[in-house]
Parts: structure tokens; sequence; C-alpha cells
């Protein structure tokens, strides 16, 4: 399922960016920062990335009950930690302000469901957006785990991506009366 929505995401992003400053060239891409071997890990200057940089389990819905006869696997639910950097290598004003435009986008958008985004997968029903704060010592350890220098970036906290196989693992037997009679119990 994140295959599926972060190119959506970045693609809705990208046509907001054209709108905003008059360009035909797609700014964000999906990419880490850096390769394993430290090297830049896309192609091009003047490019906003959009980087998983963590994945956690929402715990909030995790004792659902099944109200269906089948028995299966609850959903999983996760949150996605992205990171959009602004790599403008000459112009750090304009980075700032690719920066600037992603803060404007997901200020505008903060949840996306079917109504205001028909091309979402099918099981996604609601994501919502909000700003991941991380103080001067969280980004520093980010950035030294990317491997890479720090640049104008904003971390994003992405609600609730739904990981579900539906496999049966069994069926629950309908429950047809009750037995009153107590077992074990002698005449007198």
């Amino acid at each position: 399922m994140i295959h599926k929505v972060l190119p959506l995401i970045v693609a809705e992003l990208n046509s907001f960016l054209k709108r905003s400053v008059g360009d035909t060239e797609d700014r964000v891409i999906l990419s880490a920062v850096v390769d394993q071997s430290g090297s830049l890990a896309f192609t091009g200057d003047n490019k906003v990335l959009c980087t998983v940089t963590a994945i956690e389990q929402e715990r909030a819905n995790f004792n659902q009950v099944s109200k269906s006869s089948l028995e299966m696997n609850p959903p999983i639910y996760f949150n996605l930690y992205l990171l959009f950097s602004a790599y403008f290598p000459r112009n750090y004003d304009e980075a700032l302000k690719f920066i600037s435009l992603v803060l404007y986008f997901f200020q505008g958008k903060q949840f996306f469901n079917p109504q205001n985004t028909p091309n979402l997968p099918e099981g996604v029903d609601k994501l919502t957006v909000e700003i991941n704060n991380l103080d001067q010592h969280a980004q520093n350890q980010l950035w030294s785990a990317i491997g890479a220098k720090m640049m104008p970036s904003i971390s994003m906290k992405l609600r609730m991506i739904t990981i579900t196989r539906e496999q049966i693992i069994g069926e629950i037997p309908e429950v047809t009366g009750i037995d009153t009679s107590v077992a074990g119990k002698s005449d007198r």
C-alpha cells in the first residue's frame, strides 16, 4: 500500500507546485537522499525529495473487535514519517521557497480521502498529514543517520496506512441457542 499512496501524494504536490510557480517540471521526487555508498541517490538539481524516514505501527486501533463470522487477522495500521528536503545546491533562497510551498500544500490539504483524492488506492479511507516537530538534537540525529549534510527540510507524519490481506484463518460458528443446563449438577 505504501508504494501506491506515496507516489500519489508526490504527484499531487507536484501539481500544486507547478500551479504555484508556473513551472512545467516535476520538482518533487520520491527518493532516498543518499545511497548506501554515500552518494546522492537521485539525479538533477533543484528538487524536493520525499523520503521515508520511519514506519511505525499505529496502536490506537490495535484492539478492534471483528463484527464478522469469519476469523481474520485484523488490519495493521501504520504511520509513515516523511522528510521533505529541498536540494537547491546553489540557491538557498529557492530551497526555502520550495519548503514553504510544501508547507502551504499540506496546510491546505491536511487529509486525503476518496472525495478530495479520487485516485486513492482501494481500501484507503482517509490519510492525515501533520507536521512532525523535530528539535535541533533530533534533526541532527536524523541527518546523521541519513548520511547527508542538512538542507532545508520538514518532517511530516502521514497517519494510517492500512495493510490487510483479508486472509480467512477460521470461521466463528453461529450462535443458535443458549444452553441453560448446568453440567455436573445432580438431581435432589
